[in-house]
């Protein structure tokens, strides 16, 4: 969330992230009283809030300030029963709202049907200029071919279950196929059950810095996407187009918005459990340029 103050900034200066100027979040209340009085104190012309609707600071905020407030919402969800019963008390806040921002078309659905009321879809931007010449497309590794997962395996709709499940299928129909997963989280519990020979094929790379991910993204063959719902946008299919990755992803909407299939990269059926690899590797498939 930021606010604006535009009477005496520039646009561009005027904006100050919240972060920058809160603690975590603390609700009735002192968070109530805390954000209250920063709004009411800080004279602001607009109040620019993410994610208004959910139980964090931005709600907070929502509730405290006074003004024209934006608001963009991420999310995509197909059906929130916390939010139906929330409506009544979020109702007033909601009502604030002078403009609606969605990055998708899948995020503007969400809150036509749970919040009611149009949004503007708006899309992420990335800026594609740290993944420019990563990628050597005359170059290619032995073996292969290398597949890569990158993400939050910890939350299940990231599919990393799916995909190690699949994986013993694949790897029978490519000997020298190996999986590269970064992120956060404990992997063992994902890893439990797997023969030797099939872990022996895994690489963990854990949490990675934005430059090692540019780097896994440009030297992967395959960037792999089994995420099995909840996503809106899908900004990490951006950046392995941008880091010129052949991408393979589950047929969520909102991944083949930003795919246009097979032109960005291929899709399987979110229900089917053995996607291969070899399905990208002989289509015809070639990496995406980066400013695609």
């Amino acid at each position: 969330m930021s606010f604006a103050r535009g009477r005496d900034l520039g646009w561009w200066d005027g904006v100050r992230p919240l972060q920058r100027l809160s603690r975590p979040p603390r609700f009735w209340p002192a968070g109530f009283r805390a954000h209250s009085a920063l709004g009411h104190r800080g004279g602001f012309d607009v109040v620019h809030i993410h994610e208004p609707a959910s139980p964090s600071v931005s709600l907070l905020a929502l509730w405290a300030v006074t003004g024209p407030v934006v608001a963009t919402f991420h999310s995509s969800q197909i059906k929130s029963r916390a939010l139906r019963l929330a409506g009544p008390m979020l109702q007033p806040g909601l009502d604030k709202i002078s403009a609606r921002i969605a990055v998708s078309e899948e995020a503007a659905r969400t809150v036509s049907e749970q919040l009611g009321g149009p949004s503007v879809v708006i899309p992420n931007g990335l800026n594609t200029t740290p993944f420019t010449g990563l990628r050597d497309a005359e170059v290619r590794r032995t073996g292969g071919p290398n597949v890569l997962f990158l993400g939050r395996f910890t939350e299940p709709r990231k599919g990393l279950a799916v995909l190690l499940k699949a994986w013993p299928s694949i790897l029978a129909q490519h000997p020298a196929a190996c999986l590269d997963i970064a992120g956060p989280g404990a992997i063992e519990t994902f890893l439990h059950g797997l023969t030797p020979a099939v872990r022996d094929s895994i690489r963990l790379h854990g949490p990675v810095s934005a430059h090692d991910k540019e780097a896994l993204l440009a030297g992967t063959d395959i960037y792999i996407a089994p995420n099995t719902g909840g996503e809106s946008f899908g900004i990490i299919l951006t950046e392995a187009l941008a880091a010129g990755a052949p991408i393979m992803a589950s047929d969520l909407v909102a991944f083949g918005d930003v795919l246009d299939p097979p032109l960005g990269g291929q899709t399987f059926p979110m229900v089917t459990p053995t996607p291969s690899p070899q399905r990208s590797m002989t289509s015809g498939a070639t990496p995406p340029s980066a400013n695609a």
